[in-house]
């Protein structure tokens, strides 16, 4: 169980600490904290944790800018090799409607949230209490997620709905390349933290970088992400 008076002085910790710096640091100050923190997280010093249920992160996961995890008592489970984009919020607190006479956020409750591994949380996207996120999908930037998420599935929207599903992910079925060097950062570490290559383009005089899998088997070839210039 989280404790906020010493998740308390872990933020003012955090906030003397360099952004992209002194992760082990921060990862033995959550552990104080309470937390269930894997090898090699890497947590920018902005995010901030605001729970008092179980929070578990697993090995290798990423925390990003600004990213909020907030409600009550409910557990939130994040796993391996997760790539969560800054501003994510990850809210389980919510409330019954119209509980209380005369207002409409009545008795407050929390639910759990799973995050399996391999997935990719895109910027400012929130998720609520009471989802699953199955593993190696992705979520696209500014989606409400409100609703359990399959496996290998791509989601966006308000709220999220399925856009596609890749089949990816599997190291004997797929083979990922790089097709020329990519020279944006955002890009190219979130596809490496993935496994993933990027390729970049030329599109009207803009430059777009376009990340690219494809099968071995079916030769398929599908688009995962696309970041603007």
């Amino acid at each position: 169980m989280m404790k906020p008076a010493r998740l308390y002085l872990v933020h003012l910790v955090f906030g003397w600490l360099p952004p992209t710096r002194c992760f082990r640091i921060k990862r033995d100050l959550l552990r104080w904290a309470g937390a269930e923190v894997g090898e090699n997280v890497q947590i920018v010093s902005s995010a901030r944790f605001f729970l008092t249920g179980r929070l578990r992160i697993g090995d290798g996961t990423w925390i990003g800018h600004e990213v909020l995890m907030v409600g009550g008592e409910a557990d939130v489970t994040i796993g391996a090799n997760v790539d969560v984009a800054p501003r994510v919020s990850i809210v389980t607190g919510s409330h019954e409607l119209f509980g209380v006479q005369g207002r409409a956020a009545g008795k407050g409750f929390s639910r759990p949230i799973d995050i399996m591994d391999g997935v990719w949380i895109g910027t400012a996207t929130t998720i609520l209490g009471g989802v699953v996120v199955g593993r190696s999908s992705m979520i696209a930037a500014g989606a409400v997620v409100n609703r359990d998420v399959p496996a290998g599935a791509v989601v966006g929207g308000v709220p999220a709905t399925t856009i596609s599903m890749i089949k990816h992910g599997v190291a004997d079925e797929w083979n990922y390349w790089l097709h020329q060097p990519c020279v944006r950062d955002d890009c190219r570490d979130s596809a490496r933290r993935h496994g993933i290559h990027c390729e970049c383009e030329l599109f009207a005089a803009r430059s777009l970088c376009l990340v690219w899998a494809w099968s071995r088997d079916s030769g398929d070839r599908a688009v995962l992400a696309i970041f603007g210039a």
